[in-house]
């Protein structure tokens, strides 16, 4: 898999990238250019922990408004994106504003992005970076360096 800078173009207006309260249609529709049809998505908040896991361009979007419905904001920054043997692993920030409060949570995270046949087939999204650093294959180490 190469990143080339049309899949970069492509890949950064299908992820949750910004305010990510709405813009899914648009999401959605870049995602189908880029994702196999049986794209499986997981929403992974700690090794053991919650895990879910959803089917097609479709599941994508059913599990970010799952995962969006307890916050009245959410904000991911991306801070880098690294090449592993079979995709991507992309860094983030997030801030996030439970419902019905005012206070924000600010906290790391990481997407797992693995592709064949340069069609997107399987995304994770962990709140935990060393937790996709060993599902992309990487020693968690590696991103402190």
């Amino acid at each position: 898999m190469e990143l080339t800078e049309g899949l970069l173009e492509n890949l950064l207006g299908a992820l949750p990238i910004g305010d990510i309260s709405d813009g899914w249609a648009d999401r959605s529709e870049r995602m189908r250019e880029i994702a196999a049809p049986d794209l499986e998505t997981a929403m992974i908040a700690e090794e053991g922990g919650l895990h879910a896991e959803f089917h097609g361009v479709d599941g994508y979007r059913e599990a970010w408004t799952d995962w969006l419905e307890p916050f009245d904001s959410y904000r991911v920054e991306l801070e880098e994106v690294r090449e592993t043997a079979d995709g991507l692993i992309a860094l983030t920030r997030q801030w996030v504003t439970p419902k019905g409060t005012d206070s924000s949570i600010a906290g790391e995270a990481a997407g797992v992005l693995r592709f064949a046949d340069d069609r997107l087939q399987r995304i994770e999204f962990h709140l935990d970076r060393d937790a996709a650093c060993r599902a992309a294959g990487l020693d968690p180490q590696s991103i402190q360096e």
